[in-house]
């Protein structure tokens, strides 16, 4: 037993001895690659839990599982309807339109009732001239005169908004 302590310390004083002699600079040099190392390996791994771990929850995924936020659109069908004229100005309307509701409920009662609202829309386009619809607010005036419209006919349900999804005049 006294032998393999003798070894064991010798073997020891050994790598002492070899650390002496070992210079200043390479005593740098292999902290340096141990440091490096070790950082690699950190930012490796860090990498790797990053890209297995679970995606957080977007706004828009929180958004959508949110009910008291469910948005639901409404389309109507397209409108053709010719224009008032002015000077023997012959002009057609093409439209489209996405309403708002704040409820399933609401799109459903809503929709029944999506050809009077398709009818009127139309009726209250053809009242407006190709020159009063290329006005700088123009669109804006019909847009919010129709929601009002919609409005009247959907009572109690409350239309947010209208979107104009196509507005072409021909």
């Amino acid at each position: 037993m006294t032998e393999r302590k003798d070894t064991l310390s010798h073997g020891w004083k050994s790598f002492y001895e070899a650390a002496k002699n070992i210079s200043h600079f390479q005593k740098k040099l292999i902290l340096t690659g141990f440091s490096s190392f070790v950082f690699i390996v950190v930012v490796i791994s860090g990498s790797l839990y990053l890209l297995h771990s679970k995606p957080p929850k977007t706004l828009a995924k929180e958004h959508a599982a949110s009910n008291s936020f469910d948005i639901d659109f409404l389309h109507t069908p397209e409108i053709i309807t010719k224009l008032k004229n002015g000077k023997n100005n012959k002009a057609n309307l093409k439209a489209r339109f996405s309403l708002e509701v704040s409820s399933k409920d609401a799109k459903e009662r809503v929709y029944k009732k999506m050809h009077l609202i398709a009818n009127n829309l139309q009726k209250r386009l053809s009242a407006y001239s190709a020159k009063d619809l290329r006005k700088k607010h123009g669109i804006e005036k019909v847009r919010q005169e129709l929601l009002d419209k919609i409005n009247a006919i959907t009572k109690p349900v409350k239309i947010k908004q209208i979107f104009i999804k196509d507005f072409l005049i021909n």
